[in-house]
Order: C-alpha cells, then structure tokens, then sequence
C-alpha cells in the first residue's frame, strides 16, 4: 500500500509537469479545490473523531445510497 502510493504520487506530479508545460493548468480553480480539500479533510477528521465510529458508518450508507439512486435516476432519464 505504501509503494502504491508513492508511485501514484509519482505519476500525479509527473501529469501536472506536464500540464503545466503543455499551459492546460488553470491555477485559479486548483488553488480553490486545494483549499477546499484542506478544509473538508480537516473538518471531516474532526467530526470523525468526536461523533465516533458508528456515526461515519451511518453517514457513509446514507450518503453511497443517495449517490446510487442520482446514478440510476441520472441513467433512467436519459431514456425518457
């Protein structure tokens, strides 16, 4: 697992060189989602830690669930 992600971290730092020296990265919209992820994985730790681990189990099926029925609902109206 930890070779895994070494090389994946390799191989994402190898695609934004590249995209960055091909001009296709717009520095705006990543500094926004990069902040964005910051907050969101602090916050979620956080919360993680003082509602427990019964709580993000609860909150994880609930949320896999909504997503599974926007997928089939976003798959059905496309033969409608």
């Amino acid at each position: 697992a930890g070779n895994a992600k070494v090389l994946n971290f390799a191989s994402n730092i190898g695609a934004l060189v590249l995209f960055m020296v091909l001009g296709q990265v717009d520095y705006v919209i990543g500094l926004i989602m990069a902040i964005s992820m910051i907050a969101g994985s602090y916050t979620g730790a956080h919360f993680a830690i003082k509602q427990g681990v019964g709580y993000v189990k609860v909150l994880f099926i609930i949320i896999t669930a909504i997503l599974i029925l926007k997928n089939a609902f976003d798959y059905i109206q496309q033969f409608v």
